[in-house]
């Protein structure tokens, strides 16, 4: 009867959204990308193993970057476009470009962390990290190397020791983290100091999502989404306009969804 009862207020959720994805244009990326990154500007950066590729909003090849010493590219971040970040994990390094994707600065993070997993950009020069040891987002100054702010303790925020930080993401002035706590999916929003904003519980299993200027995309397991605003308690379901995505980016209105060879961009009206 539960089952049933959720199956009808699912249903007329989605009948009743007032939220529409319009779908603006397709454009092809090449094939053998790993990861996309879009920035603020609607520009794309294609990583493919160790290399990093910058496109136009056409999809044309404009600049490259690798580092063969390096080796592979874990991880793009171009919260600033002027300044993207590329994480390598196997060796626990930090690069900073500029907007040519020429390296400025470099910072190797074994100094000062055991191994973090990932790095989220953010203001004046610093990143956010998961410390693992202490189980608590810590906000680190590269020039400075310093930490210069801290979370509370992100299993105490949950009541549960059974808490897994999925992945982060962060603005200017926030940062928002994917977490599994038991059998359940949660989304945490912190200011730019670690404190506490917001909590969410999740309906489903987020398989990808984004978040920028107190807004949020999420594509759920089931093939739904939801465009969340910090703001506002509740937000309708829609149905994924595409079935094999693997990346979501969302510049309000403008989202992107990601899937192999492609990035479908789409006006959403009705947040």
């Amino acid at each position: 009867m539960r089952i049933l009862s959720f199956s009808i207020l699912f249903f007329w959720t989605l009948l009743g959204t007032a939220q529409t994805l319009n779908l603006e244009k397709v454009t092809k990326v090449p094939s053998n990308t790993d990861l996309i990154a879009v920035d603020q500007f609607g520009l794309f950066y294609s990583l493919q193993g160790s290399e990093l590729q910058k496109l136009n909003q056409a999809g044309s090849f404009e600049l490259s970057y690798s580092d063969p010493v390096m080796g592979k590219i874990s991880q793009i971040d171009v919260l600033n476009p002027l300044g993207p970040l590329l994480y390598f994990q196997s060796a626990n390094v930090l690069h900073v470009l500029d907007n040519r994707l020429n390296r400025s600065s470099s910072y190797n993070l074994s100094f000062e962390f055991q191994d973090p997993k990932s790095i989220a950009a953010a203001g004046e020069n610093s990143i956010w990290l998961y410390d693992q040891n202490g189980d608590r987002m810590l906000r680190y100054a590269l020039d400075q190397k310093k930490i210069l702010n801290q979370s509370p303790i992100i299993s105490q925020i949950t009541s549960s020791n059974n808490t897994i930080v999925l992945e982060f993401k962060s603005g200017f002035d926030q940062l928002l983290l994917y977490l599994k706590v038991e059998d359940k999916y949660w989304f945490l929003a912190f200011d730019a100091q670690g404190a506490l904003e917001w909590k969410k519980e999740l309906p489903f299993r987020a398989e990808a999502w984004d978040y920028h200027n107190q807004r949020i995309a999420v594509l759920y397991a089931n093939s739904t989404m939801q465009f969340l605003r910090l703001d506002q308690e509740e937000s309708p379901f829609l149905i994924c306009p595409k079935s094999d995505v693997k990346q979501v980016f969302f510049f309000y209105p403008k989202v992107y969804l990601f899937s192999p060879n492609y990035i479908n961009q789409y006006h959403l009206d009705g947040l």
